[in-house]
């Protein structure tokens, strides 16, 4: 965490410097000290040997012009005003963000009472004591001096003094923590839960899981060294209040139906001010972006589109123009909740394709909204999305074609309110489609079908009939080809899976089918347990009319997520596993040939890209933040709402992202066992 923050340190000291003429050794000042040497000591400051014009009293005390230690080329710090009174001085921080503080020394009874306060947003107060210095500033010759170590450390720096008996070698090490890389780790803990010295009990990563009305104690871990109750707090509107125990506990109280879930917080750590931002458990105040169609639907189906206003309102983008809409999906269509395809137009006769540029999408006219029926979160879908983009992007010999799409071929989007005729429909999100804008595909030789059935040519045992009421695919973007011509290119490699194996295979499926790419599908199908992916919702895309490559598509029932019959898969369901020969099966529904021959043929190279995928991306930590960071999109009361609107949904009694993340958890270490085996 590496950003400029400033600090305003206001020192008020409430009494006159002392004005002295000359600058002398054994020269009085006015409080009793005694000058007993001039410029005698080294002073290193961050590292660096700085001479600086000084003096050091009998009391071992070094002072230094104000000016000289708040230089531009020192860095220290810099002067914004300075009188009789009291001094101003400001001090950038490296490791701090998006607040700057207030300090207020009011002197009192030789003690420095301080009220902090951040006039911005996060707006905080506390109080706490310091201990005044035993020495004062002066004026000598009308040039003020001050007490390094007091000022230095008020500014967050670490003062060292070595050799102080020795004036020849004497010297002051300054050094500010700030400059530091410091890694943090906080925890929250019920307090109610908390026995004497017990800080384990209870412990909250999340600001999801913390109650309303309830208190926690905060427990930060810099490197090696726990803090309980740190000192310095700052806090969102409308989030937390701070209280105080007597000096003895801090803690951290939610208000009554907090709109913001967002948090940062400061403390002292040896003296200087460090400030932490949660990250991955931050929940802002966020505002979906909404949807309103307006026309008659009372003859939508999927093979019929209606026409339609469109009035999109948010943060996203702002327009009113004309839509036609359909319902999408196969299975999905008989849910009552359903899923629509969406085309955007200028002109209310539906001719003038209006390009939404949006979300850092490519420009198109053609969108999901996915209604995500089967997966309460709404988030399976396209979190899995997400990670199949990771997957991709990481293969060494990945096409730059892919590796520019935002998902590598797999769709995008975000949670949206859709309303219908005024009515709402509760959330939904807004998808890129599955058509030839998700891979930019204009030319002859590139085609894009879809498998979305369960069917022997689906499942790689038979050639494909575009013609065949059966067959299970359908035509998505054929590059002005015929359908012969694209049946032809995908029979091919369907007709090579069939006839060969073994060596055969290795040796010439490289000429229908990119290898790597299909291995990497196969590993993450399983890792995310899609077992409606493994066949049937499977993107078969080639930008050549020869080599193809699949892409995912439709992962709403992955990461434990059943469909038909709405129930959960265990942790174990739809793995490899081996025959009594040795040989792998591929367990998979309807058992899909190509998975077959790749598992029996590649088993060395599936288990090397298997470990690689495991360092960073196939990872049970990397893939919870991608869920959380998904969760925060949506507010408590939007999935409550949706809800109220859709009684019906299932699993929705559940607590679906502990599902998630524990299945993942479980998932995993199965997994490496397995792929182990290899």
């Amino acid at each position: 965490m590496k950003k400029n923050i400033l600090f305003l340190f206001l020192f008020t000291f409430f009494l006159c410097f002392s004005k002295i003429n000359a600058l002398e050794i054994g020269q009085t000042l006015d409080d009793g000290q005694t000058i007993d040497a001039v410029n005698p000591v080294n002073i290193t400051i961050k590292g660096r040997d700085t001479q600086l014009e000084n003096f050091i009293t009998n009391k071992w005390r070094t002072y230094v012009k104000l000016d000289d230690l708040c230089s531009d080329e020192l860095g220290t710090c810099k002067v914004e005003s300075s009188n009789d009174e009291e001094i101003i001085l400001t001090r950038n921080y490296e490791n701090m963000d998006n607040v700057y503080y207030k300090t207020s020394y009011v002197y009192k009874d030789n003690v420095y009472n301080s009220l902090l306060k951040a006039p911005n947003s996060l707006d905080f107060t506390f109080g706490e004591t310091m201990t005044s210095p035993d020495v004062s500033p002066v004026k000598i010759d009308d040039i003020l001096y001050v007490p390094i170590r007091f000022i230095t450390e008020a500014l967050g720096a670490e003062v060292i003094y070595e050799n102080q008996a020795d004036s020849e070698h004497a010297s002051v090490k300054i050094d500010f923590y700030s400059n530091m890389d410091l890694d943090f780790n906080i925890k929250f803990y019920d307090i109610s839960t908390l026995k004497n010295d017990d800080y384990t009990t209870m412990e909250k990563y999340d600001f999801k899981d913390l109650s309303d009305n309830e208190c926690y104690d905060i427990v930060v871990k810099i490197g090696d060294t726990t803090i309980h109750n740190p000192k310095l707090f700052t806090q969102h509107e409308n989030f937390v209040k701070i209280e105080y125990n007597n000096n003895v506990q801090t803690n951290i109280c939610l208000y009554d139906e907090p709109t913001n879930k967002s948090l940062s917080f400061v403390f002292n750590y040896n003296g200087v001010p460090l400030l932490y931002n949660v990250d991955e458990n931050t929940y802002e105040v966020v505002s979906l972006d909404k949807i309103y169609l307006t026309g008659d639907m009372s003859n939508i189906s999927k093979d019929n589109e209606v026409k339609l206003k469109v009035n999109y309102t948010g943060n996203k983008a702002n327009f009113e123009k004309y839509a036609t809409l359909k319902w999408q999906g196969n299975s999905s269509i008989s849910y009552e909740k359903k899923n629509y395809t969406i085309k955007l137009y200028e002109d209310e006769n539906y001719e003038q394709k209006y390009k939404l540029s949006i979300n850092n999408w490519d420009s198109r006219n053609k969108y999901v909204l996915k209604a995500n029926y089967v997966d309460y979160t709404q988030a399976r879908n396209l979190v899995s999305a997400k990670l199949w983009g990771q997957v991709v992007k990481s293969r060494d010999n990945v096409s730059d074609r892919l590796t520019s799409l935002v998902n590598g071929g797999a769709v995008d989007g975000y949670p949206v309110l859709l309303y219908i005729n005024d009515e709402p429909q509760g959330l939904y999100t807004f998808n890129t489609a599955k058509d030839e804008d998700l891979f930019n595909m204009s030319g002859n030789d590139e085609y894009l079908i879809t498998s979305d059935s369960y069917k022997d040519d689906s499942l790689f045992k038979a050639r494909v009939d575009f013609s065949d009421p059966n067959t299970g695919w359908e035509k998505e973007y054929m590059g002005n080809k015929t359908d012969e011509e694209v049946e032809d290119s995908i029979n091919k490699l369907i007709d090579f899976t069939i006839n060969n194996d073994g060596e055969s295979f290795k040796n010439g499926i490289g000429n229908y089918l990119d290898v790597d790419g299909a291995i990497d599908y196969m590993i993450y199908f399983y890792y995310i347990c899609a077992a409606d992916n493994t066949a049937k919702n499977m993107l078969w895309a080639t930008f050549d009319g020869k080599v193809w490559f699949p892409s995912a598509y439709d992962l709403d029932s992955t990461f434990s997520n059943g469909n038909a019959d709405f129930t959960f898969y265990t942790y174990d369901t739809m793995l490899p596993s081996f025959n009594d020969d040795g040989s792998i099966k591929s367990n998979t529904p309807n058992e899909m040939l190509l998975w077959t021959r790749l598992l029996n043929n590649y088993r060395s190279e599936i288990k090397e890209r298997y470990n690689e995928l495991r360092k960073n991306i196939l990872t049970s930590d990397s893939i919870i933040k991608m869920f959380e960071s998904f969760r925060r999109q949506i507010p408590d009361n939007a999935y409550s709402d949706n809800l109220a609107i859709w009684p019906s949904l299932p699993n929705s009694g559940e607590d679906n992202y502990n599902r998630i993340y524990d299945f993942i958890k479980d998932r995993e270490k199965l997994m490496d066992e397995i792929i182990e085996k290899f």
